[in-house]
Protein backbone atom coordinates (compact mmCIF):
# COMPACT_ATOMS: atom_id res chain seq x y z
CA UNK A 1 0.00 0.00 0.00
CA UNK A 2 1.31 3.43 -0.97
CA UNK A 3 2.15 5.77 1.89
CA UNK A 4 2.22 8.83 -0.38
CA UNK A 5 -0.31 11.46 0.66
CA UNK A 6 -3.08 12.47 -1.84
CA UNK A 7 -1.56 15.95 -2.12
CA UNK A 8 1.94 14.67 -2.80
CA UNK A 9 0.62 12.16 -5.35
CA UNK A 10 -1.36 14.88 -7.14
CA UNK A 11 1.74 17.08 -7.28
CA UNK A 12 3.68 14.17 -8.73
CA UNK A 13 1.11 13.73 -11.52
CA UNK A 14 1.11 17.49 -12.17
CA UNK A 15 4.89 17.70 -12.49
CA UNK A 16 4.99 14.63 -14.73
CA UNK A 17 2.29 15.98 -17.05
CA UNK A 18 4.07 19.29 -17.41
CA UNK A 19 7.37 17.51 -18.10
CA UNK A 20 6.22 14.87 -20.60
CA UNK A 21 3.83 17.03 -22.68
CA UNK A 22 0.58 15.36 -21.60
CA UNK A 23 -0.61 18.45 -19.69
CA UNK A 24 -3.86 20.02 -20.96
CA UNK A 25 -5.33 22.11 -18.15
CA UNK A 26 -5.29 22.64 -14.38
CA UNK A 27 -8.36 24.16 -12.72
CA UNK A 28 -8.23 25.21 -9.07
CA UNK A 29 -11.60 26.00 -7.52
CA UNK A 30 -13.93 25.59 -4.51
CA UNK A 31 -13.20 29.06 -3.02
CA UNK A 32 -13.04 29.41 0.73
CA UNK A 33 -15.26 31.91 2.54
CA UNK A 34 -13.86 35.43 2.61
CA UNK A 35 -11.17 34.80 -0.02
CA UNK A 36 -10.79 37.13 -3.03
CA UNK A 37 -9.60 34.36 -5.37
CA UNK A 38 -12.52 32.40 -6.84
CA UNK A 39 -10.85 30.28 -9.52
CA UNK A 40 -7.41 29.77 -11.03
CA UNK A 41 -6.86 28.12 -14.41
CA UNK A 42 -3.55 27.04 -15.93
CA UNK A 43 -3.64 25.90 -19.54
CA UNK A 44 -1.83 25.52 -22.81
CA UNK A 45 -3.10 28.10 -25.32
CA UNK A 46 -2.52 28.56 -29.03
CA UNK A 47 -0.87 31.73 -30.34
CA UNK A 48 0.33 32.88 -33.73
CA UNK A 49 3.82 31.69 -32.74
CA UNK A 50 2.82 28.29 -31.38
CA UNK A 51 1.59 27.35 -27.92
CA UNK A 52 2.39 28.67 -24.46
CA UNK A 53 1.33 28.19 -20.85
CA UNK A 54 -0.69 30.81 -19.02
CA UNK A 55 -2.34 31.36 -15.64
CA UNK A 56 -5.76 33.03 -15.40
CA UNK A 57 -6.82 34.33 -11.97
CA UNK A 58 -10.53 34.96 -11.46
CA UNK A 59 -11.08 37.13 -8.41
CA UNK A 60 -14.31 38.51 -7.02
CA UNK A 61 -13.63 41.97 -8.40
CA UNK A 62 -11.29 41.43 -11.34
CA UNK A 63 -9.68 38.93 -13.69
CA UNK A 64 -5.93 38.70 -14.29
CA UNK A 65 -3.91 36.66 -16.78
CA UNK A 66 -0.17 35.99 -16.63
CA UNK A 67 2.26 33.95 -18.74
CA UNK A 68 3.34 30.81 -16.91
CA UNK A 69 6.00 28.14 -16.71
CA UNK A 70 5.81 24.61 -15.32
CA UNK A 71 7.37 25.90 -12.09
CA UNK A 72 4.88 28.76 -11.61
CA UNK A 73 1.94 26.39 -12.20
CA UNK A 74 3.20 23.98 -9.55
CA UNK A 75 3.82 26.93 -7.22
CA UNK A 76 0.27 28.20 -7.80
CA UNK A 77 -1.17 24.85 -6.69
CA UNK A 78 1.03 24.73 -3.60
CA UNK A 79 0.20 28.33 -2.63
CA UNK A 80 -3.56 28.42 -3.16
CA UNK A 81 -4.96 24.92 -2.61
CA UNK A 82 -5.58 24.60 1.10
CA UNK A 83 -5.70 28.37 1.68
CA UNK A 84 -7.93 30.25 -0.78
CA UNK A 85 -9.15 27.23 -2.74
CA UNK A 86 -10.15 23.68 -1.89
CA UNK A 87 -10.02 21.62 -5.08
CA UNK A 88 -7.88 20.93 -8.13
CA UNK A 89 -8.68 19.20 -11.44
CA UNK A 90 -5.73 18.13 -13.58
CA UNK A 91 -6.64 17.33 -17.20
CA UNK A 92 -4.07 15.38 -19.20
CA UNK A 93 -4.13 13.29 -22.35
CA UNK A 94 -3.73 10.21 -20.14
CA UNK A 95 -6.32 10.92 -17.49
CA UNK A 96 -8.15 13.31 -15.20
CA UNK A 97 -6.96 13.65 -11.60
CA UNK A 98 -9.23 15.28 -9.02
CA UNK A 99 -7.89 16.51 -5.69
CA UNK A 100 -10.32 17.83 -3.09
CA UNK A 101 -10.28 18.95 0.54
CA UNK A 102 -13.42 18.53 2.65
CA UNK A 103 -14.55 20.90 5.42
CA UNK A 104 -12.29 19.15 7.91
CA UNK A 105 -9.28 19.62 5.63
CA UNK A 106 -9.11 15.90 4.75
CA UNK A 107 -7.76 15.24 1.26
CA UNK A 108 -9.10 12.87 -1.39
CA UNK A 109 -7.61 12.00 -4.78
CA UNK A 110 -9.63 10.32 -7.55
CA UNK A 111 -9.03 9.54 -11.19
CA UNK A 112 -11.34 10.04 -14.17
CA UNK A 113 -11.29 9.36 -17.88
CA UNK A 114 -8.46 10.41 -20.16
CA UNK A 115 -8.76 13.24 -22.67
CA UNK A 116 -8.29 13.02 -26.41
CA UNK A 117 -4.72 13.94 -27.45
CA UNK A 118 -6.11 16.71 -29.69
CA UNK A 119 -7.18 18.60 -26.61
CA UNK A 120 -3.58 19.05 -25.54
CA UNK A 121 -2.60 21.42 -28.32
CA UNK A 122 -5.42 23.70 -29.42
CA UNK A 123 -4.85 25.40 -32.76
CA UNK A 124 -6.57 28.40 -34.30
CA UNK A 125 -9.52 27.71 -36.62
CA UNK A 126 -8.91 28.25 -40.34
CA UNK A 127 -12.05 30.39 -40.62
CA UNK A 128 -12.00 33.49 -38.44
CA UNK A 129 -15.38 34.46 -37.00
CA UNK A 130 -16.54 37.96 -37.76
CA UNK A 131 -16.83 40.09 -34.65
CA UNK A 132 -18.10 43.63 -34.28
CA UNK A 133 -15.17 44.24 -31.94
CA UNK A 134 -11.89 42.89 -33.25
CA UNK A 135 -9.35 42.25 -30.46
CA UNK A 136 -6.61 43.85 -32.55
CA UNK A 137 -8.56 47.13 -32.61
CA UNK A 138 -9.52 47.12 -28.93
CA UNK A 139 -6.48 47.36 -26.61
CA UNK A 140 -8.88 47.78 -23.66
CA UNK A 141 -9.63 44.04 -23.91
CA UNK A 142 -6.06 43.43 -22.77
CA UNK A 143 -6.05 46.05 -20.01
CA UNK A 144 -9.28 44.53 -18.64
CA UNK A 145 -7.73 41.06 -18.61
CA UNK A 146 -9.86 39.57 -21.42
CA UNK A 147 -6.99 39.26 -23.90
CA UNK A 148 -3.38 38.21 -23.47
CA UNK A 149 -0.25 40.15 -24.33
CA UNK A 150 -0.48 38.74 -27.89
CA UNK A 151 -3.96 40.26 -28.31
CA UNK A 152 -5.76 36.90 -28.41
CA UNK A 153 -8.91 36.45 -26.33
CA UNK A 154 -8.19 34.20 -23.36
CA UNK A 155 -9.93 30.84 -23.16
CA UNK A 156 -11.70 31.72 -19.91
CA UNK A 157 -12.92 34.99 -21.44
CA UNK A 158 -14.55 33.62 -24.62
CA UNK A 159 -18.08 33.67 -23.16
CA UNK A 160 -17.62 37.23 -21.91
CA UNK A 161 -16.21 38.30 -25.29
CA UNK A 162 -19.22 36.71 -27.01
CA UNK A 163 -21.53 38.61 -24.67
CA UNK A 164 -19.71 41.88 -25.39
CA UNK A 165 -20.07 41.43 -29.14
CA UNK A 166 -23.73 40.44 -28.86
CA UNK A 167 -24.34 43.57 -26.80
CA UNK A 168 -22.69 45.79 -29.41
CA UNK A 169 -24.63 44.07 -32.21
CA UNK A 170 -27.82 45.07 -30.39
CA UNK A 171 -26.65 48.54 -29.36
CA UNK A 172 -25.57 49.84 -32.78
CA UNK A 173 -28.98 49.66 -34.53
CA UNK A 174 -30.62 51.11 -31.41
CA UNK A 175 -28.23 54.07 -31.58
CA UNK A 176 -29.18 54.59 -35.22
CA UNK A 177 -32.90 54.40 -34.38
CA UNK A 178 -32.36 57.01 -31.67
CA UNK A 179 -30.66 59.33 -34.17
CA UNK A 180 -27.29 59.20 -32.46
CA UNK A 181 -25.43 58.44 -35.68
CA UNK A 182 -26.22 61.99 -36.82
CA UNK A 183 -24.78 63.64 -33.69
CA UNK A 184 -21.18 64.83 -33.53
CA UNK A 185 -20.91 64.03 -29.84
CA UNK A 186 -22.80 61.53 -27.67
CA UNK A 187 -23.07 61.61 -23.89
CA UNK A 188 -23.59 58.27 -22.10
CA UNK A 189 -24.11 57.20 -18.49
CA UNK A 190 -23.69 53.53 -17.54
CA UNK A 191 -25.32 53.02 -14.16
CA UNK A 192 -23.83 50.19 -12.11
CA UNK A 193 -20.86 49.66 -14.43
CA UNK A 194 -19.26 46.85 -12.39
CA UNK A 195 -16.00 45.68 -13.94
CA UNK A 196 -16.67 47.95 -16.92
CA UNK A 197 -16.65 45.39 -19.74
CA UNK A 198 -19.82 46.69 -21.39
CA UNK A 199 -19.01 50.31 -20.56
CA UNK A 200 -15.80 49.99 -22.57
CA UNK A 201 -17.77 48.20 -25.31
CA UNK A 202 -20.24 51.11 -25.46
CA UNK A 203 -17.40 53.60 -25.79
CA UNK A 204 -15.83 51.47 -28.53
CA UNK A 205 -19.10 51.12 -30.47
CA UNK A 206 -19.69 54.87 -30.48
CA UNK A 207 -16.13 55.95 -31.26
CA UNK A 208 -14.58 53.20 -33.37
CA UNK A 209 -17.71 51.93 -35.17
CA UNK A 210 -19.99 54.98 -35.43
CA UNK A 211 -17.13 57.48 -35.52
CA UNK A 212 -18.69 59.81 -32.94
CA UNK A 213 -17.01 61.67 -30.13
CA UNK A 214 -18.27 60.05 -26.96
CA UNK A 215 -18.29 61.11 -23.33
CA UNK A 216 -19.01 57.89 -21.47
CA UNK A 217 -19.29 57.84 -17.68
CA UNK A 218 -19.49 54.58 -15.75
CA UNK A 219 -21.11 54.89 -12.33
CA UNK A 220 -20.16 52.22 -9.80
CA UNK A 221 -20.62 52.02 -6.04
CA UNK A 222 -17.41 50.07 -5.35
CA UNK A 223 -14.40 52.46 -5.32
CA UNK A 224 -11.90 49.69 -6.03
CA UNK A 225 -13.65 48.86 -9.32
CA UNK A 226 -13.77 52.55 -10.25
CA UNK A 227 -10.01 52.77 -9.68
CA UNK A 228 -9.41 49.59 -11.68
CA UNK A 229 -11.52 50.73 -14.65
CA UNK A 230 -10.05 54.23 -14.74
CA UNK A 231 -6.55 52.73 -14.79
CA UNK A 232 -7.56 50.40 -17.63
CA UNK A 233 -9.10 53.26 -19.62
CA UNK A 234 -5.97 55.36 -19.17
CA UNK A 235 -3.68 52.49 -20.16
CA UNK A 236 -5.73 51.80 -23.31
CA UNK A 237 -6.00 55.53 -24.15
CA UNK A 238 -9.80 55.53 -24.19
CA UNK A 239 -10.33 59.27 -24.55
CA UNK A 240 -13.69 60.39 -23.19
CA UNK A 241 -14.23 57.31 -21.01
CA UNK A 242 -14.19 57.63 -17.24
CA UNK A 243 -15.65 56.09 -14.10
CA UNK A 244 -16.99 57.70 -10.93
CA UNK A 245 -17.88 56.27 -7.56
CA UNK A 246 -21.49 56.49 -6.42
CA UNK A 247 -24.86 54.81 -6.09
CA UNK A 248 -27.45 55.02 -8.84
CA UNK A 249 -30.03 56.54 -6.52
CA UNK A 250 -27.65 59.38 -5.56
CA UNK A 251 -26.18 60.09 -9.00
CA UNK A 252 -27.36 63.21 -10.79
CA UNK A 253 -27.71 62.87 -14.56
CA UNK A 254 -28.25 66.45 -15.79
CA UNK A 255 -28.36 65.47 -19.46
CA UNK A 256 -27.68 62.30 -21.42
CA UNK A 257 -28.15 60.90 -24.91
CA UNK A 258 -27.89 57.30 -23.71
CA UNK A 259 -28.51 55.77 -20.31
CA UNK A 260 -27.50 52.18 -19.70
CA UNK A 261 -28.21 49.92 -16.72
CA UNK A 262 -26.98 46.39 -17.27
CA UNK A 263 -27.70 43.99 -14.40
CA UNK A 264 -28.53 46.66 -11.82
CA UNK A 265 -30.05 44.71 -8.95
CA UNK A 266 -33.75 44.88 -8.05
CA UNK A 267 -35.09 48.45 -7.77
CA UNK A 268 -31.74 49.92 -8.83
CA UNK A 269 -32.97 49.23 -12.37
CA UNK A 270 -36.02 51.40 -11.66
CA UNK A 271 -33.78 54.16 -10.33
CA UNK A 272 -31.66 54.03 -13.49
CA UNK A 273 -34.73 54.09 -15.77
CA UNK A 274 -36.01 57.08 -13.82
CA UNK A 275 -32.69 58.91 -14.30
CA UNK A 276 -32.88 58.25 -18.04
CA UNK A 277 -36.44 59.55 -18.34
CA UNK A 278 -35.66 62.64 -16.25
CA UNK A 279 -32.60 63.35 -18.41
CA UNK A 280 -34.62 63.01 -21.62
CA UNK A 281 -32.25 60.32 -22.92
CA UNK A 282 -32.79 59.43 -26.57
CA UNK A 283 -31.97 55.81 -25.76
CA UNK A 284 -32.37 53.81 -22.55
CA UNK A 285 -31.02 50.26 -22.38
CA UNK A 286 -31.51 48.03 -19.33
CA UNK A 287 -30.87 44.38 -18.57
CA UNK A 288 -32.66 43.88 -15.21
CA UNK A 289 -31.79 41.28 -12.61
CA UNK A 290 -32.61 40.26 -9.04
CA UNK A 291 -36.33 41.06 -9.22
CA UNK A 292 -37.41 41.24 -5.58
CA UNK A 293 -39.92 44.07 -5.16
CA UNK A 294 -42.99 42.51 -6.84
CA UNK A 295 -42.59 38.90 -5.68
CA UNK A 296 -43.80 39.42 -2.05
CA UNK A 297 -46.76 41.50 -3.28
CA UNK A 298 -47.86 39.21 -6.11
CA UNK A 299 -51.41 37.91 -5.77
CA UNK A 300 -52.28 36.06 -8.97
CA UNK A 301 -55.93 36.17 -10.10
CA UNK A 302 -57.94 32.96 -9.62
CA UNK A 303 -57.65 31.82 -13.24
CA UNK A 304 -53.84 32.14 -13.05
CA UNK A 305 -53.39 30.70 -9.56
CA UNK A 306 -51.86 27.49 -10.94
CA UNK A 307 -49.06 29.53 -12.53
CA UNK A 308 -48.03 30.90 -9.13
CA UNK A 309 -48.56 27.71 -7.13
CA UNK A 310 -44.94 26.62 -7.37
CA UNK A 311 -42.17 28.90 -6.18
CA UNK A 312 -40.10 28.80 -9.35
CA UNK A 313 -43.12 29.68 -11.51
CA UNK A 314 -44.18 32.45 -9.14
CA UNK A 315 -40.67 33.87 -9.37
CA UNK A 316 -40.69 33.84 -13.16
CA UNK A 317 -44.17 35.32 -13.24
CA UNK A 318 -43.14 38.15 -10.93
CA UNK A 319 -40.09 38.82 -13.15
CA UNK A 320 -42.34 39.09 -16.21
CA UNK A 321 -44.83 41.33 -14.42
CA UNK A 322 -42.03 43.60 -13.12
CA UNK A 323 -40.44 44.14 -16.53
CA UNK A 324 -43.83 44.50 -18.25
CA UNK A 325 -44.71 47.29 -15.82
CA UNK A 326 -41.37 48.99 -16.50
CA UNK A 327 -41.90 48.77 -20.27
CA UNK A 328 -45.40 50.27 -19.97
CA UNK A 329 -44.16 53.18 -17.86
CA UNK A 330 -41.45 53.93 -20.41
CA UNK A 331 -44.09 53.95 -23.14
CA UNK A 332 -46.28 56.24 -21.03
CA UNK A 333 -43.36 58.68 -20.78
CA UNK A 334 -42.64 59.01 -24.47
CA UNK A 335 -40.65 55.94 -25.51
CA UNK A 336 -41.06 53.13 -28.01
CA UNK A 337 -40.05 49.96 -26.19
CA UNK A 338 -38.75 46.52 -27.16
CA UNK A 339 -38.10 43.65 -24.75
CA UNK A 340 -36.00 40.76 -26.03
CA UNK A 341 -33.34 38.20 -25.17
CA UNK A 342 -29.95 39.76 -24.59
CA UNK A 343 -27.82 36.63 -24.93
CA UNK A 344 -28.46 32.89 -24.75
CA UNK A 345 -29.40 31.81 -21.22
CA UNK A 346 -26.62 29.22 -21.40
CA UNK A 347 -24.12 32.07 -21.01
CA UNK A 348 -25.99 34.13 -18.43
CA UNK A 349 -29.42 33.81 -16.75
CA UNK A 350 -29.66 37.62 -16.76
CA UNK A 351 -30.67 37.67 -20.40
CA UNK A 352 -33.65 40.04 -20.75
CA UNK A 353 -33.02 43.43 -22.31
CA UNK A 354 -35.38 46.42 -22.28
CA UNK A 355 -34.57 48.93 -25.04
CA UNK A 356 -36.44 52.24 -25.13
CA UNK A 357 -36.04 54.80 -27.94
CA UNK A 358 -37.57 58.22 -27.36
CA UNK A 359 -40.30 59.04 -29.87
CA UNK A 360 -39.44 61.83 -32.29
CA UNK A 361 -42.92 63.29 -31.76
CA UNK A 362 -45.21 63.04 -28.71
CA UNK A 363 -47.97 60.45 -29.01
CA UNK A 364 -50.57 61.24 -26.38
CA UNK A 365 -52.82 58.35 -27.38
CA UNK A 366 -50.02 55.78 -27.09
CA UNK A 367 -48.93 57.23 -23.75
CA UNK A 368 -52.46 57.13 -22.35
CA UNK A 369 -52.98 53.57 -23.53
CA UNK A 370 -49.73 52.44 -21.88
CA UNK A 371 -50.62 54.18 -18.62
CA UNK A 372 -54.04 52.51 -18.58
CA UNK A 373 -52.49 49.10 -19.25
CA UNK A 374 -50.00 49.69 -16.44
CA UNK A 375 -52.78 50.52 -13.99
CA UNK A 376 -54.80 47.46 -15.05
CA UNK A 377 -51.84 45.07 -14.84
CA UNK A 378 -50.83 46.35 -11.44
CA UNK A 379 -54.37 45.90 -10.13
CA UNK A 380 -54.75 42.48 -11.76
CA UNK A 381 -51.87 41.10 -9.71
CA UNK A 382 -52.79 42.95 -6.52
CA UNK A 383 -49.68 45.12 -6.37
CA UNK A 384 -49.56 47.94 -3.84
CA UNK A 385 -46.56 49.74 -5.27
CA UNK A 386 -43.92 49.69 -8.01
CA UNK A 387 -40.70 51.64 -7.50
CA UNK A 388 -40.42 53.27 -10.94
CA UNK A 389 -44.02 54.47 -10.68
CA UNK A 390 -43.26 56.03 -7.28
CA UNK A 391 -40.20 57.83 -8.65
CA UNK A 392 -42.09 59.06 -11.71
CA UNK A 393 -44.96 60.51 -9.67
CA UNK A 394 -43.35 63.95 -9.99
CA UNK A 395 -42.79 63.66 -13.76
CA UNK A 396 -45.73 64.09 -16.14
CA UNK A 397 -46.05 61.52 -18.94
CA UNK A 398 -44.57 62.68 -22.28
CA UNK A 399 -42.76 65.52 -20.49
CA UNK A 400 -39.26 64.38 -19.40
CA UNK A 401 -37.01 66.92 -17.74
CA UNK A 402 -33.91 67.71 -19.81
Amino acid sequence: MSTTSPRAEFLQHLRSALADGSFVRLVLGKPRTGQMLVKLTAELVATARGTRLQLHYRERQRDLTKPATAATIVAAFEEHVGTALGSAHLYTTAGLWQFELNKKGEARLTRGRGLAPAAAAPVPHDRVKHRVIAPADAPWLRTLGLAGEDGCILTDATDKFRQINRYVELLLPLCEQAGLGRKDSVRVFDMGAGKGYLTFATWHALTATLGRRAEVTGVEARPELVELCNAAALAARCEGLGFVSGRIVDTAVPAADVLIALHACDTATDEALFRGIRAGAALIVAAPCCHQEVRPQLRAPAELAALARHGIFAERLSDMVTDSLRALLLEAHGYSVKVFEFIDAGHTPKNTMIAAVRRAQPDAAAAAKAQAEFTALKARFGLDHQHLETLLACVAPEEPQA
